[in-house]
């Protein structure tokens, strides 16, 4: 499994991405909010955490 560093802003939705406590989901929706606030939710709909446009991510790909 290779794993890419991509910032929040490039993310499309359909990632599989890992969270710094280890979590893996898929970004299914993405909720905007001031000052470059991002929250991010799963497949479920449920919320997992929020992200600056700015802030890198973990893309997982498996291969």
């Amino acid at each position: 499994m290779a794993i890419k560093l991509v910032k929040v802003k490039d993310l499309k939705g359909g990632e599989k991405i890992r969270t710094w406590y280890g979590y893996k989901f898929i970004v299914a929706a993405f909720s905007f909010g001031s000052g470059g606030q991002v929250t991010l939710f799963d497949e479920e709909d449920d919320e997992v955490g929020k992200w600056h446009l700015e802030q890198y991510v973990e893309v997982l790909n498996e291969n």
